[in-house]
Parts: structure tokens; C-alpha cells; sequence
């Protein structure tokens, strides 16, 4: 599956913009739940979508633009201010600070794709698979994995790494979730 670029940056900026997502606060207690019930709606409406075929463009926009969104939240929650919680009038300032200098730091970054040391979710480990707490519980684990080493560095590479896991699981849960899976597994949404 090949994602629509301009779609998927679109929707990672959207929470910062779109009215939609003016209560939604980006914040690890506030918006994990609503994060991971994004992620399983996604690949629960998918699976009505041929990947394997033509397809369709307008899908492929959609998707692209619900993973922009689901990664703009998962990136915030592997940010030292989200992480930490900077929220109220004094900690603002340093919140914006922090994410203004990190902004100047991110071209220069060289990038690590694999920091993540938590297992990947297996979504074939038993036969009723719930989705909810596997990917809850995962997401959670990383944050943990995270707030070990706090600095521009680790929030860009776990950012990149976390995004790209979860991106994967979407996808390929969406190509395996077929009818033959269907059959001999029970998926929990």
C-alpha cells in the first residue's frame, strides 16, 4: 500500500488546525483511548477495502489522512513537553520554547528508525484478538521505554520509530484481517 504523501502530512498537522480537534488535548491521559479507538476503527473500516487489487484513491486518501492524525498524537506523546505535562501559564512558555527549538533541531537530526525496544504487537497470539488493550498497552510501553532519556534526539527518533511501528501494525493487520483470518480468528474491537 502506498500512502498519499500530501494526505497523511495533511492530517498530521490537522490536529493543531481543524476545529474538530480544538478539545482533543495531546496528552497521554487524555488522548490515548481516543487514539487507539482511531487506530481500530481504521482497520476495522479497511477491511471492507480491496488493498490487494486496484485501488482506490479516494480510500488510499482517507487512510493516509487518519495515520497524519494518529502520528501527530503519537508524536506528541513522545515529546518532552506532552510527556511532561507543561500545560499551565508558566509551562507554556517553556513548552513552546522547547518545541521551537526542537523545530530548528529537526533538519540536522540524523534519524533512527529502530530505538524502539518493546516487542511488536502480535496480533496472532491467541485466537480471540483484542485489539484495544494489545495496542493501548503497547503505545504505553514505548511511552515508558521513552521518558528513560529525555532530549531532542530520542523525541525525533522515537517519534519516527513509534509512528512507523504503528503504521505498519495498521497496515498489516488490515492485509491480514482477510476472510480465511476471519474465520479461525475472533477479533475484539
Amino acid at each position: 500500500i502506498e500512502l498519499d504523501k500530501d494526505k497523511l502530512l495533511w492530517g498530521s498537522i490537522a490536529p493543531d488546525i481543524l476545529p474538530q480537534y480544538k478539545f482533543r488535548r495531546h496528552y497521554q491521559k487524555e488522548s490515548l483511548n481516543y487514539v487507539v479507538n482511531e487506530i481500530v476503527k481504521l482497520i476495522f473500516i479497511s477491511r471492507y477495502i480491496e488493498f490487494s487489487s486496484r485501488i482506490d484513491p479516494i480510500a488510499i486518501r482517507v487512510l493516509s489522512k487518519k495515520i497524519g492524525i494518529i502520528s501527530h498524537y503519537l508524536s506528541d506523546f513522545v515529546c518532552l513537553p506532552h510527556a511532561e505535562r507543561w500545560t499551565f501559564t508558566s509551562s507554556m512558555l517553556k513548552h513552546i520554547n522547547y518545541e521551537s527549538k526542537l523545530n530548528d533541531y529537526s533538519p540536522h537530526h540524523d534519524f533512527k528508525k529502530n530505538v524502539i525496544t518493546v516487542d511488536d504487537i502480535d496480533i496472532f497470539q491467541n485466537r480471540i484478538i483484542k485489539l484495544c488493550p494489545m495496542i493501548k498497552q503497547y503505545i504505553q510501553d514505548v511511552i515508558e521505554e521513552y521518558s528513560i532519556k529525555t532530549d531532542f534526539k530520542n523525541d525525533l527518533d522515537f517519534a519516527l520509530s513509534l509512528n512507523l511501528k504503528i503504521s505498519y501494525f495498521i497496515i498489516d493487520t488490515i492485509n491480514a484481517y482477510t476472510e480465511e483470518t476471519y474465520k479461525d480468528f475472533a477479533f475484539q474491537f
